[in-house]
């Protein structure tokens, strides 16, 4: 399972820069940062549902709902999500979560900033009761343009989980690194990536969570409230309360925008 979860994570980071021939001629342009402008923070809304459902030799339902709220400035920006997972096959539970997180972050200079982040998580099915994760640290802007941006953050931060049955609570100082990338491919896709490694400081080989996510967004319709998402998430604990180790789901979501 390490190995699989080790691919999954460099396929991503050899899927982030999409150059083309003519890009690579302007590889020193590309690493420009744009000036930003002064704007006024402003906030911005979604909410997504995902919906699944199969019949035939397996059934199977999924039903995933998505709340974010964004205050975006000039030089900092701050999320608020809520999402809600449950899926079911053959009549057994596959999904059964629910998660609330808050992400902070603002840079000093073109390139350097800092960022805090914090989540609840619930998870029934992986026999979690509660998951409290917490990290700050420096962030690093690789790409900052309109149509393409690179961050890569570092820090530390403090890991709790508290687990149904027998198991024995666990609580540990972590390691905290990312990759979040966003480039629009046009006017109308974009494509998302996000990649988060937390190693536990005292076993950093043997304790570890490693999060990836991709996805494609394109817009719904003549207007720009409605979008459409698509993509994949995989979730790697090397030490799961339950039997998987790597939890990996398929999504179609369906996405309402407004305040932008």
């Amino acid at each position: 399972m390490f190995f699989r979860a080790a691919a999954i994570s460099s396929a991503l980071l050899l899927g982030i820069f999409p150059l083309s021939a003519a890009a690579e001629e302007n590889r020193e342009d590309s690493l420009t940062l744009a000036v930003t402008e002064d704007k006024p923070r402003r906030w911005s809304y979604e909410a997504g549902l995902d919906l699944m459902g199969r019949e035939g030799n397996v059934r199977e339902f999924g039903l995933g709902i998505n709340l974010g709220a964004t205050l975006s400035g000039a030089d900092d920006t701050l999320k608020l999500v809520g999402e809600l997972e449950n899926r079911e096959s053959e009549g057994e539970k596959t999904a059964d979560s629910v998660m609330g997180s808050l992400d902070y972050e603002a840079f000093f200079s073109e390139r350097i900033g800092w960022y805090f982040r914090t989540a609840l998580e619930r998870d029934k099915v992986d026999l979690v009761d509660l998951r409290s994760t917490s990290s700050a640290g420096l962030s690093y802007r690789i790409f900052k343009r309109e149509e393409h941006r690179l961050v890569f953050r570092a820090g530390l931060g403090y890991r709790y989980t508290e687990y149904e049955g027998p198991h024995e609570d666990d609580s540990d100082p972590t390691l905290d690194l990312g990759l979040f990338h966003r480039y629009t491919l046009d006017q109308r896709l974009k494509w998302l990536n996000e990649l988060t490694y937390s190693p536990s400081l005292s076993q950093m080989a043997d304790d570890y969570r490693l999060i990836h996510e991709s996805s494609l967004e394109m817009p719904v319709g003549l207007g720009d409230f409605w979008s459409l998402r698509t993509g994949v998430r995989n979730e790697y604990d090397s030490r799961p309360a339950g039997e998987k180790r790597l939890d990996t789901s398929y999504f179609m979501r369906l996405i309402l925008k407004w305040g932008e």
